[in-house]
């Protein structure tokens, strides 16, 4: 794994094409995982740096920073990637200003230690996509070095951020389990939302605006036995977050053959 990103070449990488599987509808899932990053990570980054200012714990204060730079660092360069799709997609999806506007009412109209649960659920969800994703990276075939190294170098930084999110939840308020799962469901229920938005807005682009192209590809990927295998596959580490005894550390047990 590269601790260092080049950005992406101006030349060569046309992200309007199948870059990942050779696969229309696999691209267009990680393009709006790309898209939304930034969106969130500022989201992360202001409730943490709001929080560690009522913190008197240095060392879990020095895992917080830690948290903002590399938070920081994946927002900068996820913008470097967007930018590319941005110049085929050209204006943004309905999902994308959806989730910008709820995430400003959450920052407006929730008290601190509610901003921190919903970061630490959001963030469980991002361990969990990149725990799928770091298992399958031997498989996955991404075109474009750029995108390959960044994904996998987020996949395996996110793992850690959700542990300190977590214990910093919990030096602020003890949380029972009904509102971790309310809070997993509405996350569940928003990510599901705006998927469902940005995948066929997304997949329509790369198809040329051919309708029933794009409905044919959905069609085919929903009915995919490996796509099942593997929402059942993570349904066990996503409800986990329900348990009385759950601790984030319990997500890392991932295979150290893993690599881009």
């Amino acid at each position: 794994m590269p601790s260092k990103l080049s950005a992406p070449s101006t030349l060569g990488e046309d992200f309007s094409g199948n870059w990942c599987n050779q696969d229309a509808v696999a691209s267009s899932l990680l393009e709006s995982v790309s898209l939304v990053t930034p969106l969130l990570e500022k989201f992360f980054v202001r409730s943490v740096a709001e929080a560690i200012a009522q913190l008197h714990d240095d060392e879990l204060k020095a895992r917080c920073l830690a948290f903002i730079r590399e938070e920081s660092q994946h927002s900068r360069m996820h913008q470097q990637l967007n930018a590319r799709l941005h110049a085929y997609l050209g204006e943004r999806s309905a999902g994308m200003r959806l989730l910008e506007s709820l995430l400003n009412q959450s920052n407006r109209r929730l008290s601190l230690p509610t901003r921190l649960l919903l970061t630490t659920v959001l963030e469980h969800f991002s361990a969990i996509f990149s725990k799928t994703y770091v298992h399958l990276s031997g498989p996955l075939n991404i075109e474009y070095e750029f995108a390959r190294n960044l994904f996998f170098m987020h996949a395996q930084e996110e793992l850690a951020h959700c542990a300190v999110v977590f214990d910093l939840l919990s030096r602020h308020r003890k949380t029972r389990q009904i509102e971790r799962l309310i809070m997993l469901l509405a996350c569940a229920g928003t990510g599901v939302l705006y998927l469902g938005i940005s995948v066929p807005w997304i997949l329509h682009r790369k198809t040329g605006r051919r309708l029933t192209t794009t409905i044919w590809l959905l069609l085919r990927s929903l009915l995919s036995r490996q796509l099942y295998q593997q929402f059942f596959a993570a349904l066990p580490g996503l409800f986990s977050f329900v348990r009385r005894d759950f601790h984030p550390t319990d997500l890392t047990d991932l295979p150290t053959s893993a690599h881009p």
